[in-house]
């Protein structure tokens, strides 16, 4: 056991970290202290010697040793020593000479023995570095809980468990520091919420919530959240409670080849070391300390979630690559993956979402810091209704007070295919990409393509709603028939300014608008652009005549472009 003596002076968050470490390494070394006593009753082979254990008035050592002594005078006295062949029998492995072949070969035997018992010893504490969950009375059936398995195996941390092929089932399992679990693959291994696990409880998360979690692993099963038990009846329980998978202030943790499916609220959640989220205003953070930093989401899948497949809050410095989240549950704001509050410096490279409501979702809430500094790369939205959401909640409306954080997006190489009102959100319009309130946003080599039902009288593509400083390069529109344009840019009393289009392709889409420009709009800028239309509408349509226009070709449309003159 090692205890943490280094206080300090005054009483306060580190002292109370230390305090709690102290506490549970306490805690830890008396349940081991208790399982060995229990081991050394029950199963133990070599827990003491002859003359430790007494026989009636002697022990058992000086009994053996006195009827080994008549056996010898008996075997001795009947033979004699004349016989050389019965001598040379009674010449060991390692040379040694013994009085009688039964004690030559009782003294071979236990050499082996030791030698084999030496050889297991040597690779069983190899082996023990990767333990087994069932070891410790976990059942891969799903018929027993096993919740009190995997804390007894995770405890005390610096540990990796690892499950075999079935079914557990568990009412929450939390990570100690230092900890891998792992399993035999997605969908062969699967940890599932009991039916009677309330509400709140998440499935898997980290034990230390000090903001000092470290160094936590999952890989290689399925999570189930079973969020229909309880005849339908439960409700995610507020923050980031109900959550399948979660990282709470943990720096250094990774989520590998993880399926999560049925999760109450998120199926992956990286955020501070709190059960709650943080809304004391934009422009304000959560302590340094408790956020989770240095996370990597890879290769794992989300479906059936009651919010987000993938979120996050509050962190930084998160990597999330080679994910599919996809087919929420429905009935409001569900995406596929989405960057929430506060976070900063996030990279998403190789994801694909399928069927949410938003794909992808940039977001913070009024009451809390925007997203910044998020890099998105190689992203395929399917069905989604509004494939990419930029935004920042209550700094959109005129009169609102423009976004203090919204700043720094990066979209390359991305892809919204046939979105549509998929009706996850009820109520709600579908996009290929929308951004509102943010500034500083690139957006490279992007490709809309419909499937000619997009919903009438929407834009495909809109920037809106004080965005400043937006970008737009290398954009590919079709498909979107019905559209009332296929990019539009919204003027009015809460427009944008300082935006870019430039190198865009439209064929075959809007029948309306290729590209419109609001009113208000001074500083809007189109340069090269290939319009084909379909015979009818405009392909500029511009409620101001101060725009920068360079090298637009407009075809197959009533009119190549519509101007106010005023």
């Amino acid at each position: 056991m090692s205890l943490l003596f280094n206080y300090p002076i005054d009483i306060g968050r580190q002292w109370r970290y230390i305090t709690i470490s102290n506490f549970k390494s306490i805690d830890n070394f008396h349940q081991t202290i208790l399982e060995t006593i229990e081991r050394h009753k029950t199963q133990d082979e070599h827990a003491h010697s002859a003359k430790q254990i007494d026989y009636k008035l002697s022990n058992v050592h000086d009994e053996l040793q006195y009827q080994d002594g008549r056996i010898e005078g008996l075997v001795v006295g009947h033979n004699g020593d004349g016989i050389e062949e019965l001598k040379d029998s009674r010449t060991a492995l390692d040379g040694s000479n013994h009085e009688l072949l039964s004690k030559r070969l009782k003294y071979d035997f236990e050499i082996i023995k030791n030698t084999i018992d030496d050889n297991y010893n040597k690779l069983n504490k190899k082996i023990e570095r990767i333990v087994n969950v069932n070891d410790y009375g976990a059942d891969p059936t799903g018929e027993q809980d096993s919740t009190q398995a995997f804390k007894t195996a995770l405890r005390g941390g610096n540990v990796h468990v690892h499950m075999t092929a079935g079914t557990y089932k568990v009412t929450g399992i939390r990570l100690p520091n230092n900890t891998v679990l792992s399993g035999e693959g997605k969908d062969i291994t699967t940890i599932k919420f009991a039916d009677e696990t309330p509400a709140e409880n998440i499935v898997i998360t980290n034990e230390d919530m000090s903001g000092n979690a470290h160094n936590i692993g999952i890989k290689d099963f399925t999570v189930n959240g079973n969020k229909w038990r309880q005849n339908k009846k439960l409700s995610a329980s507020g923050g980031s409670l109900s959550s399948n998978i979660r990282f709470a202030g943990v720096k250094h943790g990774f989520a590998s080849h993880i399926k999560s499916v049925d999760a109450l609220l998120h199926g992956f959640d990286i955020t501070y070391a709190s059960d709650t989220y943080f809304y004391q205003g934009d422009g304000v953070r959560v302590n340094e300390e408790l956020e989770s930093r240095y996370i990597h989401i890879d290769n794992c899948e989300a479906s059936g979630f009651g919010d987000d497949g993938i979120t996050t809050h509050h962190s930084r410095y998160l990597l999330i690559t080679n994910n599919y989240s996809h087919h929420a549950t429905g009935g409001g704001n569900n995406n596929g993956i989405e960057i929430d509050d506060g976070s900063q410096h996030v990279m998403l490279d190789n994801n694909m979402t399928e069927m949410n409501y938003g794909g992808i979702e940039v977001k913070a809430h009024a009451p809390a810091s925007a997203p910044s500094n998020v890099l998105i790369s190689n992203h395929m939205s399917i069905h989604d209704s509004r494939a990419y959401n930029l935004r920042h909640i209550g700094h959109h409306r005129a009169g609102d007070p423009k976004s203090k954080t919204a700043h720094s997006l990066v979209l390359n190489n991305c892809t919204a295919v046939e979105p549509y009102d998929n009706k996850v959100y009820p109520d709600t319009t579908p996009r290929a990409l929308i951004i509102s309130a943010y500034r500083n946003v690139q957006v490279n080599n992007f490709s809309a393509v419909g499937d000619g039902k997009f919903t009438a009288g929407q834009p495909a593509i809109a920037v809106q709603f004080m965005s400043e400083n937006i970008m737009l390069n290398g954009i590919n529109v079709t498909g979107f028939k019905n559209s009332q344009a296929d990019i539009k840019i919204f003027g009015g009393d809460n427009r944008g300014k300082k935006i870019t289009l430039s190198n865009i392709n439209i064929w075959n889409s809007s029948q309306n608008i290729g590209i419109a420009g609001g009113g208000s709009i001074y500083d809007f800028r189109i340069i090269n652009a290939n319009l084909q239309g379909q015979g009818t509408g405009n392909g500029l349509e511009l409620y101001n005549n101060t725009a920068e226009i360079v090298g637009v070709n407009a075809e197959r449309y009533t009119n190549s472009a519509f101007i106010t003159p005023e």
